[in-house]
């Protein structure tokens, strides 16, 4: 209901513009009775401060939609969709059953979901946020400060959601209509590192005080705050023992009076299940969002899925948090603008060739050119990312000229110290590379270990029959894709990279190469049938799956069963991992190369064939049992 009352709020706002009630005298408001009996100003804002519509509730369904899909897509590794048009394709469905159905493959799949929803046709007007405009003295400098921010689209949306949301209140009690809820303004910021989150805080601070929302307390010995907004880590709440962990809280909440009050990393609040002084922490922070909301508003930030963990473990937040703001990552001429102003800071320029400062920033922070279709990574570290390029650069270009003072005994022309060189950034983008890439793709490094191991163990069965499951192996699926990603964000930048970074792609990707045909060569030797793979393969032993069956099949011993069927288990394990491998090495390409989905298929098929055998008419999965 709230959430489709913001939505009101937005068409409200933006069809009311500026107003002026006149009172009626008596009890009774300017809404009462009959439409035709108001005031002329009644008659036009009334229905806007008391009638939800369809639009409104669509844009409800598409937002909930939107954040299941997002949620979905993102478990999924997939790309994320453009959700702007939501609201019309969810007026478009045919039905309700279409909406229905939407969020049913929502949470099941992102490209069918995606596909699906994007098949309906748009439908109506949707009052856009972003056509509100904010006339107020106050406020104007505010937002047209939050708006100079770079990037942060859809945080600047959801600050201006929140404007109308406020206004809306405001109009209702002009119009002498009750409150419709008693609103808490509490926050939460969900965004990778660098995103904006404590400097948008910051900002949100400025405005709520100004909108007077956020009024100080003044009574039980509060003072009102200096500073509108103060940033507190877990160590400043969490104290040393029982009962002391309140009183902190408490303590920390009341110098916020009257602003904001940031928590960064907030599920660190708990760091277990058995953390009793995190829960009390935890605790005592709900009860004072709730008993001082009108006097402190409480911003909670961090990654967004352990937020989502975090919040529905602590069901107390989630009705008290009513606004979330999603931190998108930049994109990379978003992030060239931030260097741009960093660099602008300290009289420094660009040099007029930028492809160099272009490569380091892409490189460095793994940013997309648009946030469509781009791959969700959690390494991105953004604003911070550039910061630390920015920087690098500097030094170099410090170093260069020192060097060229000291060459010619003499200092440089002063426009020489306000203008960076490529080689300058080429020498940033090469420490970096050097850093990501030298240790996994050494000789001895992570790819090749991981396939000479996994190769040795699937020919180790012909031998002693042994196997260890995948399970140390499993976290460097994540240091593989991160190779993989590094070596294709590369491959573009070749002509402006110096040779020792050519080099170390190139023996990356080689490295790579190498890994995906063990990584088959592997998955091949276990799940294709025995004959097929000797045909193939010159008489070599394969099909080891075919060949755990048949021992299977005639081992009378019990002994004998259970080491077969805990070897088999093992196997599959290990199958697992393979796949989950190949997926990442081939995680980059675009279309996958046909012997992925082959080998996924062919070994899913040998799963189930061995899952529905039966051996002495006893089922497989009773034997595991």
């Amino acid at each position: 209901v709230e959430s489709a009352i913001r939505a009101m709020s937005v068409r409200s706002v933006v069809l009311a513009g500026a107003w002026k009630v006149q009172h009626t005298s008596g009890n009774k408001g300017p809404c009462a009775g009959k439409r035709e009996e108001q005031q002329p100003t009644a008659q036009k804002l009334c229905p806007l401060a008391m009638e939800i519509e369809k639009s409104d509730i669509a844009v409800v369904a598409a937002d909930l939609l939107a954040k299941t899909l997002r949620k979905t897509c993102k478990a999924q590794d997939q790309k994320l969709p453009n959700t702007e048009k939501f609201p019309q394709r969810v007026m478009g469905f045919p039905s309700p059953g279409g909406f229905i159905e939407a969020m049913e493959r929502a949470r099941q799949d992102c490209i069918t979901a995606t596909n699906y929803i994007e098949q309906s046709e748009t439908v109506g007007d949707v009052y856009d946020v972003r056509s509100v405009t904010v006339k107020e003295a106050g406020l104007v400098e505010a937002f047209a400060k939050l708006d100079r921010r770079v990037g942060l689209r859809s945080v600047k949306d959801s600050l201006r959601m929140l404007y109308c949301n406020i206004k809306f209140r405001q109009l209702r009690t002009s119009l002498q209509l009750k409150d419709t809820s008693e609103q808490s303004y509490h926050m939460r910021f969900l965004g990778n590192p660098g995103t904006g989150k404590t400097v948008v805080a910051r900002d949100v601070g400025a405005i709520l005080a100004k909108l007077d929302v956020v009024s100080p307390k003044t009574s039980d010995g509060w003072i009102p705050a200096d500073n509108k907004f103060s940033e507190v880590a877990r160590s400043e709440l969490v104290g040393e023992y029982l009962g002391h962990t309140a009183k902190k809280v408490k303590e920390k909440v009341k110098l916020a009076n009257g602003g904001v009050m940031f928590i960064d990393e907030a599920y660190s609040l708990v760091q277990s299940k058995d953390d009793q002084f995190g829960h009390e922490a935890v605790d005592a922070l709900i009860k004072e969002m709730e008993d001082n909301r009108a006097h402190v508003v409480v911003i909670l930030a961090g990654y967004e899925t352990e937020m989502e963990t975090f919040f529905d473990s602590n069901p107390g937040f989630k009705s008290r948090v009513p606004f979330t703001f999603n931190f998108e990552d930049y994109t990379c001429s978003e992030l060239h603008q931030i260097a741009n102003q960093m660099l602008e800071e300290r009289n420094i320029k660009m040099p007029q060739d930028n492809r160099t400062a272009s490569a380091a920033m892409s490189f460095t922070t793994r940013c997309c050119n648009q946030l469509e279709g781009c791959p969700v990574l959690r390494s991105r570290s953004n604003g911070r990312a550039v910061r630390n390029t920015v920087e690098a650069a500097v030094r170099n270009m410090a170093s260069r000229l020192m060097q060229l003072e000291e060459e010619a005994n003499e200092p440089q022309p002063a426009q020489a110290y306000t203008m960076l060189e490529p080689d300058d950034w080429r020498k940033v983008t090469a420490i970096q590379v050097e850093g990501r890439l030298r240790h996994p793709c050494s000789a001895q490094g992570e790819l090749k270990r991981i396939g000479d191991l996994m190769i040795q163990r699937t020919v180790k069965l012909f031998s002693d029959g042994s196997l260890q499951g995948p399970q140390e192996l499993e976290g460097q699926l994540f240091e593989v894709r991160q190779v993989v990603e590094d070596v294709t964000h590369l491959q573009p930048l070749d002509a402006v990279l110096d040779e020792s970074s050519r080099r170390y792609r190139q023996l990356c990707a080689s490295k790579v190469s190498a890994l995906a045909k063990k990584t088959q060569f592997a998955l091949k030797m276990i799940c294709m049938d025995t004959k097929t793979y000797q045909e193939e393969h010159n008489g070599d032993n394969g099909g080891v799956l075919d060949l755990l069956k048949e021992e299977l099949a005639g081992a009378g011993d019990p002994d004998r069963i259970r080491a077969t069927v805990q070897q088999m288990n093992i196997v599959m394990e290990n199958t697992a991992f393979l796949l989950q491998l190949l997926e990442a090495i081939y995680s980059s390409t675009s279309p996958p190369p046909p012997v992925l989905p082959e080998l996924d298929q062919l070994c899913k098929r040998k799963f189930a064939s061995v899952k529905e055998t039966r051996f002495d008419s006893i089922p497989y999965e009773l034997l595991m049992d």
